[in-house]
């Protein structure tokens, strides 16, 4: 197992490739929708602004005002994240 700390063996190691996070990623989302609303309900309200650098332009049609944005995961792919672009 990559990363074993011995120096803690009371705690649970575990490891998780990839693959396994892959396949179960895709069987997932092959039987069951992933998605929902986003909303005012959450600790932060989302407004136009805020969605702005996504899309571009949305603030300077609506003006900055508050959304409700539906989101509907089809499938994963091609998807990174870094420390240097978190």
């Amino acid at each position: 197992m990559p990363n074993f700390d011995s120096t803690k063996p009371e705690g649970y190691q575990n490891f998780v490739s990839t693959y396994s996070m892959d396949a179960f990623t895709t069987s997932l989302l092959e039987e069951t929708t992933v998605g929902g609303w986003v909303n005012k309900a959450y600790t932060t309200e989302i407004t136009t602004a805020k969605l702005n650098a996504f899309l571009p332009g949305i603030q300077g049609y609506y003006g900055n005002v508050p959304v409700a944005v539906h989101f509907s995961i089809q499938k994963l792919g091609d998807f990174t994240v870094t420390e240097a672009n978190p």
